[in-house]
């Protein structure tokens, strides 16, 4: 830096203390400037060329780091512990002179900042700057809306009435039930102490959100550092920041798949009144009818099967005996009711109809024979 600054902004920065409580320590004459004790909270100087020394020890000017770690159970939220007990501080990295800025307890879990940002830290601790923190509960017995209502009251505690931004009931059970609270301050053990003054302890504690910063893809003991964008978000926090609630993931789902190979399209199925498509195994070829129903089609009476080029349900190629239905061939199809027809590409339409060999109008059936083929009536021989 080349620029001076205030004497109690360098003392944040460099993770003494917040901004108002290094005002305190300069008043109280623990700082020194080039060997100059130094009462003024106004005091500018430049953190490159004076030399700053708190309680006797030198204060270097640092780069600020700021991390958003998922605290898991039985992690402190200190810097010392003389038993010896694990601390969040050692989840990240950082070598550095850093400390959590707020705390949960050691049985709870979730989000927490650990930074050297004196200033940062204020601004996430105190309630006056209103940065919410959002928990999720899991309440010992069955928690009633008549009993969010009370807590959303707010509740008395030792030091005075505590009452949450919001609460919501997610689910309620006979053993247990599960709420989202958010809360501007994070007083001591402050979530747990309201819940048993209200007659339901708190079985599991999670933070899921700071701010805007939430708990999405980041595990359990996990970490990652704060860019620059959300920690100026963070210190410019008031009432007019918007606060955005992270919305429901939805799982991804591969792409429906139809039945049919691949890159081809699906099986098309023919239904009522519709033309079956694609060739029929095996079946050769006749010639098209000169008066026909068209190009090999095939259509279907109440009693009649077609053949040809179009799809026979029973049997392919030209060959099986539908019922109530005869003559065979070549090419394309007739039927009516009761109808059979015959011959090389000819048919006969209509009811109790005769065979004929050899030619006529439209396509013939599929029922079995030589190259001429036979339909019988119900009255009527047929004749080759």
């Amino acid at each position: 830096m080349s620029s001076s600054e205030k004497l109690h902004k360098i003392l944040a920065h460099a993770g003494i203390g917040s901004r108002r409580a290094c005002e305190e320590l300069i008043e109280q004459g623990r700082v020194t400037v080039d060997g100059r004790v130094v009462v003024d909270v106004a005091t500018r100087v430049d953190p490159e060329s004076a030399e700053i020394r708190f309680d006797g020890e030198t204060i270097r000017s640092e780069h600020t780091v700021a991390y958003l770690v998922n605290k898991p159970k039985g992690f402190l939220c200190t810097n010392h512990d003389e038993q010896g007990r694990k601390r969040v501080i050692d989840l990240v990295p950082d070598r550095r002179r850093v400390y959590c800025a707020g705390r949960l307890d050691e049985d709870s879990e979730g989000l927490i900042i650990v930074t050297n940002d004196g200033e940062l830290t204020n601004r996430l601790t105190h309630p006056t700057y209103r940065i919410p923190k959002a928990y999720v509960v899991r309440a010992r017995g069955e928690v009633t809306v008549d009993d969010v209502a009370k807590l959303r009251e707010g509740v008395w505690l030792a030091e005075g009435k505590v009452k949450p931004v919001r609460i919501t009931l997610k689910r309620k059970g006979k053993e247990n039930s599960l709420l989202e609270i958010v809360l501007f301050e994070g007083r001591n053990r402050e979530v747990r102490r309201m819940f048993a003054k209200a007659g339901f302890p708190v079985r599991h504690l999670r933070r899921i959100r700071i701010g805007n910063l939430d708990d999405r893809g980041l595990k359990t003991g996990g970490w990652r550092p704060l860019g620059r964008a959300e920690i100026e978000e963070l210190r410019a926090w008031d009432e007019s920041t918007p606060e955005r609630r992270p919305t429901e993931r939805r799982s991804s789902s591969g792409p429906s798949r139809r039945g049919g190979p691949p890159g081809g399209g699906g099986q098309r199925r023919s239904g009522p009144g519709t033309r079956p498509s694609g060739g029929a195994k095996g079946g050769p070829r006749g010639p098209r009818p000169s008066g026909g129903p068209g190009r090999g089609g095939g259509s279907r009476g109440p009693s009649g099967e077609g053949s040809g080029r179009g799809s026979a349900p029973k049997g392919s190629g030209g060959s099986g005996r539908p019922p109530r239905s005869g003559g065979s061939g070549q090419g394309g199809s007739s039927s009516g009711p009761r109808g059979g027809s015959s011959g090389k590409g000819g048919s006969s339409r209509g009811p109790r109809s005769g065979s004929t060999r050899g030619g006529g109008g439209g396509g013939s059936g599929s029922g079995s024979g030589r190259n001429g083929g036979q339909s019988r009536g119900p009255g009527r021989r047929a004749s080759r």
